[in-house]
């Protein structure tokens, strides 16, 4: 099964599964904290059951809305209409920061065309941050 997620023109968000040609099935129709594919496969997982089997099941337990597939895509392409895609999830974000034993210092003064910051990290309270990025 394929997965989407959808925004509305509201901003609220939509897990919705691929279950025919140019058919989606909205999830967080029948169950509302289902909006994320993360969570769905973290329910997955904590339930010892296969993700489409899950989103099978809880399609099935409801009465999901039903959307046209070329319909959100062309309305996702023009800005336009009540529904466009999304990704599926938010990636989590992933910092780093620290710094290495003092004689490191010295390495990435010497090596760096901004020696300044280096020194700056060491001397410092507290570490700078120097990787930010989603996972």
């Amino acid at each position: 099964m394929k997965y989407y997620r959808l925004v509305d023109s509201f901003g609220n968000l939509s897990l919705v599964a691929e279950t025919g040609e140019n058919q989606l099935e909205d999830i967080t129709s029948v169950e509302e904290d289902l909006d994320d594919l993360a969570i769905l496969l973290r329910t997955a997982s904590y339930s010892g059951t296969r993700v489409d089997d899950l989103a099978r099941d809880i399609l099935a337990s409801g009465d999901p809305l039903v959307l046209n597939i070329d319909e959100i895509f062309n309305s996702s392409k023009e800005g336009s209409g009540e529904y466009r895609f999304d990704r599926p999830f938010d990636p989590p974000e992933v910092w780093a920061a620290g710094v290495t034993y003092k004689n490191s210092e010295m390495e990435r003064r010497r090596e760096s065309e901004t020696p300044d910051v280096y020194s700056n990290v060491y001397n410092a309270e507290r570490p700078e941050v120097f990787f930010k990025a989603t996972a």
